[in-house]
């Protein structure tokens, strides 16, 4: 699955919770960036995959 068709799908998801659950969407976090991937593989002690990089 290619990058532009997850941003799609992500883009979808978030519509319908725009539309049919607002309140749930004013709570989804914004995506990671690279400083908090960099963290989270240094906490857990992992390379995480570059394509969790978009």
């Amino acid at each position: 699955m290619g990058t532009d068709t997850v941003e799609r799908a992500w883009h979808r998801i978030e519509d319908w919770l725009s539309r049919f659950a607002p309140r749930f969407r004013a709570q989804v976090n914004p995506p990671a960036t690279a400083a908090e991937i960099d963290t989270v593989a240094t906490a857990l002690g992992v390379a995480l995959p570059a394509d969790l990089r978009i």
